[in-house]
C-alpha cells in the first residue's frame, strides 16, 4: 500500500501511527503497541528510499530504535532489530554513513 501511494502520500500518515502506538506503549498501554510500531516501521521504511524523507527517517528510526533495544519484552527488542536491519537492507552505506556511532 505504501508503495501504491508513494513516500510524500504513506510516510507522514504511517509515522503518525507508529508515533501514535509508541506512545501508547509508554503510558503503559502494554508491549503490543511498541511490537506493532517496529513491525510498521520495517513495513514502510522501503519507501522512503532516494526521498527527501530518508535522511530524516533514518535518524529517527535509529534513534528510537537504540532506545527499545533494551526493553524489557524481548520480541519488542527483536522488532527493533528488525527495523534497523531493514532499513540497512533497503537504504544500505547511508545509513551506515550517517549513523554509526548509534
Amino acid at each position: 500500500l505504501a508503495l501504491a501511494l508513494g513516500a510524500k502520500t504513506a510516510l507522514p500518515v504511517a509515522f503518525e501511527i507508529i508515533n501514535e502506538f509508541l506512545k501508547q506503549e509508554s503510558s503503559g498501554g502494554g508491549w503490543r503497541f511498541a511490537h506493532a510500531a517496529f513491525n510498521g516501521i520495517s513495513q514502510v521504511i522501503e519507501v522512503a528510499k532516494d526521498t527527501d524523507y530518508a535522511i530524516p527517517m533514518q535518524a529517527q528510526v535509529v534513534g528510537c530504535s537504540v532506545m527499545y533495544m533494551s526493553h524489557a519484552e524481548p520480541r519488542v527488542r527483536y522488532m527493533a532489530l528488525q527495523a534497523v536491519g531493514q532499513m540497512l537492507l533497503d537504504h544500505g552505506p547511508d545509513v551506515q554513513k550517517n549513523h554509526h556511532e548509534a
